[in-house]
C-alpha cells in the first residue's frame, strides 16, 4: 500500500499503543474543554495598568497641590533637603528659608512633576540621607509625632506607601504588558498541497472559500519556495532556518536502514536552531499540533522529545518522537481503532490549537499547526478503513472530498480566533512543505512542471499567505517578493520583536516588510537538493529533475552533482521551465553552476 509519502511501504507491526481517557473530543461539534483554569496573565497586566494609572493621576494632583513639608506641619529640614537633591546640591539644615513654601516638585511642566516624584521615592527608599526622612521608616521630622496622626497626614503617608509599593512593581507590570503585547503566530502548514489546489491560486478541483477568504483578507505571495521537495528536509528548514543538509536529513525520514541508504540522520539534531525555542526564551508560549516528521517512527525510537527544540504542548502524528495516542493506536499513519479517524484529523488539530489558545489567551503564543492533509492517503468520511489499508484508491473524487473537508477546518480556524477575541492580534501564515503526489497530470501544481520529489518548480514553489487584520493589506497580491522557507526563521523572530541567536548562521533572511505591502528583492540565492543515490524515490517522465538547484534572482538554474545536466531557465519569462537557456547565456550558466555545486560540496 501506499506510505506515508506517496510510497509503496509495508505498514510496520501494530503494535497497540495505550489509549489515553485523559482527554475526550467532540470532533463534530469543534469543541475540547481542558481541565483546570490557568491564571490569565491579562488579569496580571490589568491589575498593574490600573495601579499604574491611579498612582501617576492622583500623584501627579497631589503633588501639585500641596508641600510635603507642610502636610506633615513638622519643620522644613525634609522639604529644604528635596530642594537640594533637586538641584545636586548638599542638603544642608538652611539651604533654604523656612518660610518658604514652594511645592516639593517646583517644576513648571508635568514632566517635571513626575521626574521629580521619581527622585522623591528613589531619596526616600535609595539614599536614606537623613534620619528624620520617611525612607527610615517612613516617619515624618522629629518633633511632629504628635500632628502625625491627623487625617491628612494619615491619608499622605498611606498614599505614599501605595505610590512605593507600585513604584517597586512597576517593572513586573511592564513585562506582563511586554508579553501581552506581542502578536499571536500561527504557521499553518499543510501537507503535499500543490500550487494549483486552491482557488485563490487557479485551483478548479472543488470551491476552497475559506483558504480564497485568507486571501482575501491578507497578503498572496506567488513566488514563495519550500526548502526541499519533500517534507522531512523541508520542515528542517521552517525548524532552523537553515538548510536541512547541513544537518544531514534530505529526504523523507524512515525506518534506520532506509535513513542509512539514503545517507541521511535518523532525527534532526537538538542542537540545531529551533524557532520554537528562540520564541520561547522571548516569553512565547509554544505548541506544536500536527505533522512533525523530524524524527520517530517506525523503529526511530531514541528521537528527541518536543521539549528538546523548544515546544511546551505537543499532539504528533505516529512519526514524531511522542505520538498522540489519540490519533496513533499503532505503529502506522491510521487504523481501525484510531479513536480520532484519519478524516476527522485535520479537525482534532484546529481542536487542539484552539483550546491551546483559549488556555494562554493574554500570553504570546507561537504555534505550528502541521496537519497531515492533503497527503495521501486520502480517506474521505465514512470509508471503510480495513478496506482501505489493502487498496491504493489515490483517486481524483478522493482528493476532491479530502480538500473540501480540510477547507472547512481553515474556516473553523479563522472563526475560532474571531471567537477569542484574538483575531487582530494574531498572525496567521498558510503554506504547504512541498508540491502534490500524485498531480493529476500537472493540474494540482497550477501547469508548472514537476511535482512532489522534483526539484522543478512544481515541486519547490508553493501557497503563501499572510493575514493580520490591520496590520497586512488586505487583498494584495505580490508577484515580486521572492521568499524561501528558511527565511521564515528570521521573519517569525522579527515579526516577534525578538534578536535573532547571534550564535547562529542561517541562511535565510528578513522579507518580513513585503508583509506589509512594500515588495523586497533577495540578497542570498536559494539552493536545493534532492537525490545523492539511487535509493532515492524519483517521479517519471518530465519530472524528474536534476539533483541540484539555484535561484539567483530570475534566474534558475538545475544541474546534476557530478555537473551534468545543466539547465537555464528565466523565471519571470518562463515560470513552467519550458526553455532551457543555458546554450545562450554560456557565462551565466557557469557561474551559477559553479555556485550550485560549491554549495552540494560544502554540506555534510
Amino acid at each position: 500500500m501506499a506510505g506515508h509519502d506517496g510510497r509503496l511501504d509495508e505498514p510496520a507491526p501494530e503494535t497497540a499503543r495505550a489509549v489515553s481517557n485523559e482527554s475526550r473530543y467532540k470532533i463534530k461539534s469543534g469543541r475540547f474543554r481542558a481541565r483546570g483554569q490557568a491564571v490569565r496573565a491579562s488579569q496580571v497586566e490589568n491589575f498593574y495598568a490600573y495601579l499604574r494609572l491611579f498612582t501617576l493621576i492622583y500623584g501627579y494632583y497631589f503633588l501639585r497641590r500641596h508641600s510635603i513639608g507642610t502636610a506633615f506641619r513638622g519643620g522644613t529640614e525634609w522639604r529644604d533637603g528635596w530642594h537640594a537633591h533637586e538641584r545636586g546640591r548638599t542638603v544642608g539644615e538652611n539651604s533654604f528659608p523656612a518660610a518658604r513654601r514652594t511645592p516639593p516638585c517646583g517644576i513648571g511642566s508635568g514632566a517635571g512633576r513626575l521626574r521629580s516624584a521619581a527622585g522623591l521615592v528613589y531619596d526616600l527608599i535609595i539614599n536614606h540621607r537623613s534620619k528624620n526622612c520617611l525612607g527610615s521608616g517612613f516617619l515624618p521630622p522629629r518633633g511632629a509625632l504628635r500632628r502625625v496622626f491627623s487625617f491628612p497626614s494619615v491619608f499622605i503617608g498611606v498614599y505614599l506607601r501605595l505610590s512605593v509599593f507600585a513604584l517597586l512593581l512597576w517593572p513586573l507590570g511592564q513585562l506582563a504588558f511586554a508579553a501581552t503585547d506581542k502578536p499571536n503566530i500561527i504557521f499553518l502548514l499543510t501537507d503535499d498541497m500543490g500550487y494549483g489546489d486552491c482557488g485563490c491560486y487557479g485551483g478548479k478541483f472543488v470551491p476552497t472559500p475559506n483558504i480564497d477568504r485568507l486571501a482575501k483578507e491578507g497578503t498572496k505571495f506567488t513566488q514563495f519556495y519550500a526548502v526541499a521537495p519533500v517534507c522531512s528536509p523541508s520542515r528542517t528548514g521552517f525548524l532552523t532556518g537553515t538548510f536541512p543538509g547541513r544537518w544531514k536529513i534530505t529526504t523523507f525520514l524512515q525506518t534506520r536502514a532506509g535513513n542509512r541508504a539514503a545517507e541521511q540522520a535518523d532525527f534532526l539534531d537538538p542542537k540545531a536552531p529551533s524557532i520554537a525555542r528562540t520564541l520561547k526564551a522571548a516569553g512565547y508560549v509554544t505548541g506544536h499540533f500536527g505533522k512533525w516528521h523530524m524524527g520517530g517512527g517506525r523503529d526511530v525510537t531514541n528521537a528527541p522529545l518536543f521539549a528538546a527544540y523548544g515546544l511546551d504542548e505537543h499532539a504528533g502524528t505516529y512519526e514524531s518522537p511522542e505520538p498522540d495516542p489519540n490519533i496513533t493506536a499503532t505503529n502506522w499513519i491510521f487504523s481501525a481503532q484510531d479513536k480520532v479517524k484519519r478524516w476527522d484529523r485535520s479537525a482534532y488539530f484546529v481542536d487542539r490549537t484552539l483550546d491551546f489558545l483559549r488556555r494562554h489567551k493574554g500570553q504570546p503564543c507561537f504555534v505550528n499547526l502541521w496537519p497531515d492533509d492533503v497527503h495521501t492517503p486520502w480517506i474521505p468520511e465514512g470509508t471503510d478503513i480495513e478496506k482501505r489499508r489493502k487498496e491504493n484508491d489515490e483517486s481524483e473524487p478522493n482528493f476532491k472530498a479530502v480538500l473540501a473537508e480540510y477547507d472547512k477546518q481553515v474556516g473553523r480556524l479563522v472563526a475560532g480566533l474571531k471567537e477569542l477575541g484574538i483575531e487582530d492580534n494574531t498572525i496567521l501564515i498558510f503554506s504547504s512543505d512541498n508540491g502534490p503526489m500524485p498531480s493529476f497530470r500537472g493540474r494540482r501544481a497550477g501547469g508548472l512542471c514537476g511535482c512532489k520529489d522534483s526539484l522543478y518548480e512544481g515541486g519547490t514553489r508553493e501557497p503563501f499567505i499572510v493575514r493580520w487584520p490591520g496590520h497586512v493589506p488586505a487583498g494584495r497580491v505580490d508577484e515580486t517578493t521572492v521568499i524561501g522557507g528558511v527565511d521564515i526563521f528570521p521573519m517569525f523572530c522579527r515579526l516577534a520583536g525578538v534578536e535573532l541567536p547571534r550564535e547562529e548562521k542561517f541562511d535565510g533572511e528578513d522579507l518580513s516588510k513585503s508583509f506589509f505591502g512594500t515588495s523586497l528583492g533577495r540578497t542570498k540565492p536559494l539552493f536545493w537538493e534532492y537525490g545523492r543515490n539511487a535509493s532515492f524515490f524519483y517521479p517519471r517522465g518530465r519530472d524528474h529533475s536534476p539533483n541540484v538547484a539555484v535561484r539567483e534572482g530570475k534566474w534558475k538554474l538545475v544541474i546534476n552533482a557530478d555537473g551534468s545536466g545543466a539547465e537555464l531557465y528565466d523565471l519571470d519569462a518562463d515560470r513552467k521551465e519550458t526553455t532551457n537557456l543555458a546554450g545562450q547565456n554560456p557565462e551565466l550558466a557557469k557561474r551559477l553552476s559553479m555556485a550550485a555545486l560549491e554549495w552540494r560540496k560544502s554540506l555534510p
